[in-house]
């Protein structure tokens, strides 16, 4: 009964922590095919949760699900959470316009990586 609980506590905690989408960019809002978007684990079921803790020397307050930039060079923060414990990764890369990208990690390995979802590529990390 204690492990149900404990378990379930966790998957509310990672829910609620997981925010929508955040525009990570100056001014109105832009139509996908002119803007970038990053996409975390934040509210999925995964035994490591992966996400975005500082955008271009930014720090986020929030895990987001989604942020959306503009085209261009970026840096970010990845954490990666397991249990209460978190590790942290940080690279640059270009992200370009109409495309998605997914972030991923591995706390065991402490590694992190963004992958192109149209492409499959690897942009930035390294994959284990």
């Amino acid at each position: 009964m204690r492990k149900v609980f404990w378990a379930c506590l966790a998957l509310v905690a990672m829910l609620v922590q997981g925010c929508g989408t955040m525009q990570a960019y100056e001014g109105p809002r832009k139509p996908a095919n002119e803007i970038a978007v990053i996409k975390t684990n934040v509210g999925e079921l995964a035994l490591d949760t992966a996400w975005v803790g500082k955008l271009d020397g930014r720090s986020l307050v929030l895990a987001y699900a989604e942020l959306e930039v503009a085209p261009g060079s970026h840096s970010a923060q990845i954490l990666i959470k397991r249990g209460f414990l978190t590790r942290s990764e940080s690279f640059s890369f270009d992200a370009k316009a109409g495309h998605t990208y997914r972030v991923k990690g591995d706390f065991h390995l402490g590694k992190a990586w963004v992958t192109d979802e149209r492409t499959g590529e690897l942009v930035a990390g390294e994959k284990p």
